[in-house]
Protein backbone atom coordinates (compact mmCIF):
# COMPACT_ATOMS: atom_id res chain seq x y z
CA UNK A 1 0.00 0.00 0.00
CA UNK A 2 1.51 3.10 -0.66
CA UNK A 3 1.63 6.29 1.72
CA UNK A 4 -1.57 7.90 0.13
CA UNK A 5 -3.41 4.72 0.33
CA UNK A 6 -2.27 4.21 4.08
CA UNK A 7 -2.76 7.85 5.44
CA UNK A 8 -6.60 7.76 3.51
CA UNK A 9 -7.27 4.95 4.95
CA UNK A 10 -6.57 5.90 8.46
CA UNK A 11 -8.28 9.17 8.17
CA UNK A 12 -11.38 7.19 6.96
CA UNK A 13 -11.06 4.64 10.47
CA UNK A 14 -10.54 7.35 12.49
CA UNK A 15 -14.01 9.46 11.56
CA UNK A 16 -15.97 5.94 11.18
CA UNK A 17 -14.81 5.32 15.03
CA UNK A 18 -15.49 8.77 15.41
CA UNK A 19 -19.12 8.71 14.61
CA UNK A 20 -19.73 5.10 16.29
CA UNK A 21 -18.50 6.29 19.67
CA UNK A 22 -19.50 9.47 20.47
CA UNK A 23 -22.84 8.82 22.40
CA UNK A 24 -20.34 6.90 24.81
CA UNK A 25 -18.06 9.67 24.44
CA UNK A 26 -20.47 12.06 25.46
CA UNK A 27 -21.91 10.17 28.31
CA UNK A 28 -18.28 9.61 29.64
CA UNK A 29 -17.59 13.39 29.35
CA UNK A 30 -21.40 13.85 31.54
CA UNK A 31 -20.37 11.53 34.07
CA UNK A 32 -17.14 13.47 34.64
CA UNK A 33 -18.43 17.39 34.52
CA UNK A 34 -20.89 16.53 36.97
CA UNK A 35 -20.04 13.83 39.64
CA UNK A 36 -16.46 13.02 39.08
CA UNK A 37 -15.19 16.89 38.93
CA UNK A 38 -16.39 18.16 41.76
CA UNK A 39 -15.49 15.38 43.83
CA UNK A 40 -11.58 15.48 42.09
CA UNK A 41 -11.44 19.31 43.01
CA UNK A 42 -12.48 18.85 46.73
CA UNK A 43 -9.92 16.03 46.93
CA UNK A 44 -6.82 17.68 45.36
CA UNK A 45 -7.83 21.15 46.79
CA UNK A 46 -8.04 22.93 43.36
CA UNK A 47 -8.74 26.65 42.94
CA UNK A 48 -10.97 28.31 40.94
CA UNK A 49 -8.06 28.99 38.13
CA UNK A 50 -7.82 24.78 38.25
CA UNK A 51 -11.22 23.93 37.87
CA UNK A 52 -12.08 25.86 34.88
CA UNK A 53 -9.07 24.38 33.41
CA UNK A 54 -9.95 20.83 34.08
CA UNK A 55 -13.62 21.79 32.87
CA UNK A 56 -12.31 22.86 29.83
CA UNK A 57 -10.18 19.73 29.38
CA UNK A 58 -13.02 17.68 30.19
CA UNK A 59 -15.47 19.48 27.25
CA UNK A 60 -13.22 18.63 24.86
CA UNK A 61 -15.07 15.74 23.34
CA UNK A 62 -12.34 14.34 21.21
CA UNK A 63 -9.34 14.08 23.45
CA UNK A 64 -11.88 12.05 25.48
CA UNK A 65 -12.12 9.64 22.44
CA UNK A 66 -8.66 9.18 21.78
CA UNK A 67 -8.49 8.27 25.71
CA UNK A 68 -11.41 5.59 24.98
CA UNK A 69 -10.09 4.41 21.99
CA UNK A 70 -6.77 3.96 23.12
CA UNK A 71 -8.60 1.92 26.18
CA UNK A 72 -10.57 -0.12 23.44
CA UNK A 73 -13.46 1.22 24.39
CA UNK A 74 -13.59 -0.18 28.11
CA UNK A 75 -15.87 2.09 30.68
CA UNK A 76 -13.62 1.89 33.66
CA UNK A 77 -10.44 1.78 32.45
CA UNK A 78 -11.03 5.31 30.27
CA UNK A 79 -12.87 6.65 33.68
CA UNK A 80 -9.20 5.73 35.19
CA UNK A 81 -7.24 6.94 32.02
CA UNK A 82 -9.12 10.14 32.34
CA UNK A 83 -8.64 10.44 35.98
CA UNK A 84 -5.00 10.17 36.40
CA UNK A 85 -4.51 12.52 32.66
CA UNK A 86 -6.46 15.10 35.09
CA UNK A 87 -3.89 14.96 37.73
CA UNK A 88 -0.86 15.04 35.56
CA UNK A 89 -2.65 18.08 34.24
CA UNK A 90 -2.55 19.69 37.43
CA UNK A 91 1.20 19.06 37.92
CA UNK A 92 2.36 19.74 34.51
CA UNK A 93 0.35 22.12 33.13
CA UNK A 94 1.09 25.44 35.26
CA UNK A 95 0.04 29.12 34.22
CA UNK A 96 -2.36 30.42 31.69
CA UNK A 97 -2.33 28.25 28.19
CA UNK A 98 -1.19 29.24 25.15
CA UNK A 99 -4.09 29.69 22.99
CA UNK A 100 -2.11 31.32 19.41
CA UNK A 101 -2.62 29.10 16.77
CA UNK A 102 1.04 26.43 15.86
CA UNK A 103 3.76 28.12 13.48
CA UNK A 104 3.97 27.07 10.11
CA UNK A 105 0.64 25.03 9.73
CA UNK A 106 -0.55 24.41 6.37
CA UNK A 107 -4.19 24.13 5.55
CA UNK A 108 -4.95 20.29 5.66
CA UNK A 109 -4.00 17.50 3.71
CA UNK A 110 -6.36 15.88 1.54
CA UNK A 111 -8.26 14.26 4.14
CA UNK A 112 -8.88 17.32 6.07
CA UNK A 113 -6.20 17.24 8.59
CA UNK A 114 -4.36 20.26 9.62
CA UNK A 115 -0.25 19.69 8.25
CA UNK A 116 2.28 20.88 10.89
CA UNK A 117 5.82 21.73 9.55
CA UNK A 118 8.84 21.18 12.35
CA UNK A 119 11.89 21.57 11.32
CA UNK A 120 14.60 19.84 13.65
CA UNK A 121 17.06 22.95 13.16
CA UNK A 122 14.25 25.78 15.08
CA UNK A 123 14.02 23.45 18.15
CA UNK A 124 16.57 25.16 20.16
CA UNK A 125 17.22 24.62 23.80
CA UNK A 126 15.10 26.30 26.59
CA UNK A 127 15.99 26.82 29.74
CA UNK A 128 12.89 24.43 30.52
CA UNK A 129 13.00 22.29 27.89
CA UNK A 130 10.46 19.75 29.33
CA UNK A 131 8.15 23.06 30.31
CA UNK A 132 8.35 24.00 26.80
CA UNK A 133 7.55 20.69 25.32
CA UNK A 134 4.24 19.95 27.38
CA UNK A 135 3.18 23.33 26.23
CA UNK A 136 3.97 23.18 22.81
CA UNK A 137 1.50 19.78 23.04
CA UNK A 138 -1.47 21.77 24.61
CA UNK A 139 -1.19 24.29 22.49
CA UNK A 140 -2.00 21.58 19.29
CA UNK A 141 -4.41 20.69 21.16
CA UNK A 142 -6.25 23.54 21.98
CA UNK A 143 -5.94 24.64 18.68
CA UNK A 144 -7.65 21.35 17.36
CA UNK A 145 -10.70 21.59 19.43
CA UNK A 146 -11.05 25.25 18.69
CA UNK A 147 -11.05 23.86 14.25
CA UNK A 148 -13.58 21.27 15.31
CA UNK A 149 -16.02 23.91 17.03
CA UNK A 150 -15.36 26.37 13.81
CA UNK A 151 -17.18 24.09 11.17
CA UNK A 152 -18.82 25.40 8.55
CA UNK A 153 -21.08 22.46 8.56
CA UNK A 154 -22.32 21.41 11.98
CA UNK A 155 -22.66 17.56 10.45
CA UNK A 156 -19.36 17.17 8.78
CA UNK A 157 -16.52 15.38 10.51
CA UNK A 158 -14.25 17.27 12.79
CA UNK A 159 -10.33 17.99 12.61
CA UNK A 160 -9.09 14.66 14.66
CA UNK A 161 -5.51 14.28 14.37
CA UNK A 162 -2.36 16.66 12.87
CA UNK A 163 0.01 15.42 9.94
CA UNK A 164 3.22 16.21 10.71
CA UNK A 165 6.25 17.26 8.06
CA UNK A 166 9.16 16.24 10.14
CA UNK A 167 12.20 18.11 8.51
CA UNK A 168 15.89 16.92 9.16
CA UNK A 169 18.04 19.70 7.49
CA UNK A 170 20.48 20.74 9.56
CA UNK A 171 19.46 17.70 12.68
CA UNK A 172 22.64 16.09 13.84
CA UNK A 173 22.63 13.20 16.74
CA UNK A 174 25.03 15.06 18.89
CA UNK A 175 23.25 18.27 19.26
CA UNK A 176 19.72 15.84 20.30
CA UNK A 177 19.11 15.19 23.94
CA UNK A 178 18.41 11.99 24.17
CA UNK A 179 17.06 12.28 27.75
CA UNK A 180 14.27 14.83 26.85
CA UNK A 181 13.30 12.68 23.52
CA UNK A 182 12.91 9.59 25.92
CA UNK A 183 10.96 11.53 28.10
CA UNK A 184 8.83 13.33 25.66
CA UNK A 185 8.25 9.98 23.74
CA UNK A 186 7.18 8.30 27.00
CA UNK A 187 5.77 10.75 29.22
CA UNK A 188 4.40 13.24 27.88
CA UNK A 189 2.92 12.10 24.49
CA UNK A 190 0.54 9.58 26.13
CA UNK A 191 -0.78 12.81 27.87
CA UNK A 192 -1.95 13.82 24.76
CA UNK A 193 -3.10 10.76 23.04
CA UNK A 194 -4.29 10.85 19.34
CA UNK A 195 -2.69 13.99 18.26
CA UNK A 196 -0.59 13.06 15.17
CA UNK A 197 -2.52 10.62 12.28
CA UNK A 198 1.32 10.46 10.87
CA UNK A 199 4.57 11.47 10.43
CA UNK A 200 6.54 12.30 7.52
CA UNK A 201 10.11 12.73 7.57
CA UNK A 202 12.05 14.63 4.65
CA UNK A 203 15.52 15.64 4.05
CA UNK A 204 16.43 11.93 5.39
CA UNK A 205 19.90 10.90 4.43
CA UNK A 206 22.67 8.11 6.19
CA UNK A 207 23.87 10.57 8.87
CA UNK A 208 20.73 10.52 10.61
CA UNK A 209 20.22 6.64 10.60
CA UNK A 210 21.59 7.07 14.57
CA UNK A 211 18.87 8.97 15.10
CA UNK A 212 16.07 7.02 13.51
CA UNK A 213 17.81 3.78 15.17
CA UNK A 214 16.82 6.35 18.91
CA UNK A 215 13.40 6.59 17.47
CA UNK A 216 12.77 3.01 16.80
CA UNK A 217 13.65 1.93 20.56
CA UNK A 218 11.63 4.04 21.59
CA UNK A 219 8.04 5.07 19.78
CA UNK A 220 5.80 1.81 20.22
CA UNK A 221 5.39 -0.77 17.33
CA UNK A 222 1.82 0.75 16.57
CA UNK A 223 3.35 4.33 16.14
CA UNK A 224 6.33 2.34 13.69
CA UNK A 225 4.24 1.69 11.01
CA UNK A 226 2.54 5.45 10.88
CA UNK A 227 6.10 7.33 9.98
CA UNK A 228 7.00 7.46 6.63
CA UNK A 229 10.27 8.60 4.56
CA UNK A 230 8.80 10.13 1.44
CA UNK A 231 10.81 11.70 -2.02
CA UNK A 232 9.68 14.97 -2.97
CA UNK A 233 8.13 13.25 -5.87
CA UNK A 234 5.59 11.95 -3.60
CA UNK A 235 5.14 14.78 -1.49
CA UNK A 236 3.66 16.95 -4.61
CA UNK A 237 1.33 13.69 -5.59
CA UNK A 238 0.34 14.11 -2.08
CA UNK A 239 0.02 17.14 -1.19
CA UNK A 240 -0.03 19.13 -4.69
CA UNK A 241 2.16 22.04 -5.51
CA UNK A 242 -0.77 24.19 -3.47
CA UNK A 243 -0.52 22.21 -0.30
CA UNK A 244 2.77 22.39 -0.13
CA UNK A 245 5.71 25.01 0.64
CA UNK A 246 8.25 26.62 -2.13
CA UNK A 247 11.40 24.89 0.36
CA UNK A 248 9.62 21.38 -0.89
CA UNK A 249 9.24 21.99 -4.50
CA UNK A 250 5.54 23.17 -4.02
CA UNK A 251 4.06 27.01 -4.54
CA UNK A 252 2.40 27.71 -1.33
CA UNK A 253 3.79 30.88 0.65
CA UNK A 254 3.67 31.35 4.24
CA UNK A 255 1.57 33.92 5.57
CA UNK A 256 3.39 37.21 6.57
CA UNK A 257 3.44 37.83 10.27
CA UNK A 258 1.07 40.22 11.44
CA UNK A 259 1.98 43.55 12.22
CA UNK A 260 1.12 43.09 16.37
CA UNK A 261 2.84 39.96 16.66
CA UNK A 262 6.33 41.41 15.07
CA UNK A 263 5.63 44.35 17.16
CA UNK A 264 5.45 42.56 20.21
CA UNK A 265 8.44 39.92 19.42
CA UNK A 266 10.50 42.70 18.52
CA UNK A 267 12.42 44.85 21.42
CA UNK A 268 11.35 48.23 21.73
CA UNK A 269 13.49 50.98 19.96
CA UNK A 270 14.26 53.14 23.00
CA UNK A 271 15.21 49.99 24.64
CA UNK A 272 17.78 48.79 22.13
CA UNK A 273 21.24 48.41 23.57
CA UNK A 274 22.96 50.63 21.01
CA UNK A 275 20.82 53.23 21.48
CA UNK A 276 21.02 53.46 24.92
CA UNK A 277 24.46 53.34 24.51
CA UNK A 278 24.65 56.58 22.05
CA UNK A 279 21.82 57.97 24.54
CA UNK A 280 24.00 57.73 27.51
CA UNK A 281 27.16 58.55 25.40
CA UNK A 282 25.47 61.74 24.53
CA UNK A 283 24.23 63.03 27.70
CA UNK A 284 27.72 62.59 29.72
CA UNK A 285 29.95 65.86 29.75
CA UNK A 286 32.80 65.64 27.84
CA UNK A 287 36.08 65.34 28.92
CA UNK A 288 38.90 67.02 27.48
CA UNK A 289 42.27 67.35 28.92
CA UNK A 290 42.59 70.97 29.73
CA UNK A 291 40.49 72.47 31.96
CA UNK A 292 39.50 75.93 32.84
CA UNK A 293 39.91 77.27 36.19
CA UNK A 294 36.19 77.92 36.92
CA UNK A 295 35.58 74.08 35.67
CA UNK A 296 34.58 72.03 39.28
CA UNK A 297 37.34 69.65 39.87
CA UNK A 298 36.47 65.91 40.69
CA UNK A 299 37.46 65.06 44.55
CA UNK A 300 38.00 61.53 43.34
CA UNK A 301 40.84 62.41 41.65
CA UNK A 302 43.56 65.25 43.09
CA UNK A 303 46.62 63.72 42.04
CA UNK A 304 45.44 65.19 38.77
CA UNK A 305 44.46 68.72 40.29
CA UNK A 306 47.30 68.78 42.38
CA UNK A 307 49.59 68.06 38.98
CA UNK A 308 48.26 71.58 37.12
CA UNK A 309 49.09 73.75 39.97
CA UNK A 310 52.82 75.44 40.12
CA UNK A 311 55.64 74.70 42.70
CA UNK A 312 54.56 78.24 44.80
CA UNK A 313 50.92 76.95 44.75
CA UNK A 314 51.64 73.68 45.54
CA UNK A 315 53.32 74.93 48.75
CA UNK A 316 51.53 77.87 49.91
CA UNK A 317 48.31 77.39 51.74
CA UNK A 318 44.67 77.50 50.57
CA UNK A 319 42.83 80.98 51.76
CA UNK A 320 39.70 78.83 52.31
CA UNK A 321 41.38 75.49 53.66
CA UNK A 322 43.74 76.48 56.66
CA UNK A 323 46.84 74.30 56.93
CA UNK A 324 47.45 72.92 60.69
CA UNK A 325 50.93 74.80 62.04
CA UNK A 326 53.32 72.72 62.14
CA UNK A 327 55.03 74.96 65.44
CA UNK A 328 52.26 73.67 67.76
CA UNK A 329 54.72 71.68 69.16
CA UNK A 330 57.79 72.50 70.53
CA UNK A 331 61.13 71.67 68.44
CA UNK A 332 62.53 70.44 71.84
CA UNK A 333 59.40 68.46 72.69
CA UNK A 334 59.27 64.54 72.64
CA UNK A 335 56.04 64.10 70.47
CA UNK A 336 57.68 65.75 67.58
CA UNK A 337 57.76 63.58 64.78
CA UNK A 338 60.90 65.75 63.35
CA UNK A 339 62.67 64.87 66.76
CA UNK A 340 66.13 63.78 65.47
CA UNK A 341 65.43 63.95 61.69
CA UNK A 342 66.70 66.30 58.66
CA UNK A 343 63.61 67.96 57.30
CA UNK A 344 63.22 70.77 54.97
CA UNK A 345 60.94 73.21 55.25
CA UNK A 346 60.63 75.81 52.30
CA UNK A 347 58.06 78.12 54.08
CA UNK A 348 58.66 79.75 57.62
CA UNK A 349 56.36 82.16 59.29
CA UNK A 350 57.81 84.89 61.09
CA UNK A 351 55.87 83.94 63.72
CA UNK A 352 58.27 80.80 64.16
CA UNK A 353 61.23 82.99 62.96
CA UNK A 354 60.94 85.00 65.50
CA UNK A 355 60.14 82.63 68.79
CA UNK A 356 63.13 80.71 67.92
CA UNK A 357 65.44 83.78 68.10
CA UNK A 358 64.11 84.28 71.86
CA UNK A 359 65.28 80.21 72.56
CA UNK A 360 68.00 80.70 75.61
CA UNK A 361 71.23 78.80 75.05
CA UNK A 362 70.86 76.86 78.12
CA UNK A 363 67.61 75.57 76.76
CA UNK A 364 69.25 73.45 74.60
CA UNK A 365 71.26 70.60 76.81
CA UNK A 366 70.38 67.89 74.59
CA UNK A 367 70.37 68.78 71.42
CA UNK A 368 73.83 70.86 71.54
CA UNK A 369 76.80 70.22 73.19
CA UNK A 370 77.88 72.29 75.61
CA UNK A 371 80.04 75.38 74.52
CA UNK A 372 83.14 75.35 76.70
CA UNK A 373 83.95 79.28 76.63
CA UNK A 374 87.33 80.40 78.37
CA UNK A 375 86.25 83.56 80.41
CA UNK A 376 88.80 86.49 79.93
CA UNK A 377 91.02 86.95 83.45
CA UNK A 378 89.18 89.21 86.32
CA UNK A 379 92.31 91.81 86.75
CA UNK A 380 92.02 93.01 90.38
CA UNK A 381 92.22 96.53 90.41
CA UNK A 382 95.12 98.25 91.88
CA UNK A 383 95.56 101.60 93.51
CA UNK A 384 97.33 104.17 91.34
CA UNK A 385 98.40 107.33 92.61
CA UNK A 386 96.22 108.74 89.08
CA UNK A 387 92.60 109.16 88.92
CA UNK A 388 92.04 106.92 86.19
CA UNK A 389 90.26 103.96 86.55
CA UNK A 390 90.46 100.83 84.60
CA UNK A 391 87.80 99.05 82.31
CA UNK A 392 85.84 96.42 84.32
CA UNK A 393 86.05 92.86 82.67
CA UNK A 394 82.76 91.42 82.02
CA UNK A 395 80.88 90.13 84.43
CA UNK A 396 80.89 86.07 84.65
CA UNK A 397 77.13 86.13 84.16
CA UNK A 398 77.41 87.87 80.52
CA UNK A 399 78.21 85.16 77.81
CA UNK A 400 81.22 85.89 76.18
CA UNK A 401 81.84 86.77 72.26
CA UNK A 402 82.38 82.67 71.45
CA UNK A 403 78.49 82.00 73.35
CA UNK A 404 76.88 84.91 71.73
CA UNK A 405 77.89 83.76 68.15
CA UNK A 406 76.95 80.07 68.97
CA UNK A 407 73.73 81.72 70.30
CA UNK A 408 73.38 83.18 67.04
CA UNK A 409 73.83 80.25 65.11
CA UNK A 410 71.23 78.09 67.04
CA UNK A 411 68.89 80.96 66.19
CA UNK A 412 67.10 78.45 63.60
CA UNK A 413 65.11 75.42 64.64
CA UNK A 414 67.08 72.64 65.32
CA UNK A 415 65.15 70.03 63.04
CA UNK A 416 66.21 72.39 60.03
CA UNK A 417 69.74 71.88 60.03
CA UNK A 418 70.87 68.76 62.21
CA UNK A 419 70.48 65.16 61.50
CA UNK A 420 72.26 62.27 60.62
CA UNK A 421 75.59 61.88 59.41
CA UNK A 422 76.37 66.14 59.61
CA UNK A 423 75.61 69.29 61.50
CA UNK A 424 75.81 69.50 65.42
CA UNK A 425 76.26 66.87 67.63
Amino acid sequence: MSMADALAAHAALIAEQYAAHLPAVLELQTVFLHHILPDLADELQLEPPAQTAARAWLEDSISLFHIARRNQWTRSCAMDDVRKTLVWRRQHLLGDPDLRPPPRLLPHDPAGRPVLVLRAADLGAHPRPRHAVVRALERLRAHLCRLSRARVHPGAAPALQYLVVLDLAGASLSALDLDLVTWTLREAVPRFPGLVAAALVVNYSWTHAGMWGVAKRLLPQSSLGRVYFPTQAELLDYFGSQGLPEEYGGTYQWPAPSPSASLSRSPSPSRSPSRSRSSSRSRSPSRSPSRSPSSPRSPTSPTSDILHLSPSQRLSPSPTTPLPRTTSLSPLSLFNPFFGYKAHVAHRSAHVAHRSAHIPLLSLPILIPPITTTPSPITTPTPSPSPTTTTPSPSPTTPSPTAAAAAATCSEPYFASCGPGGGRG
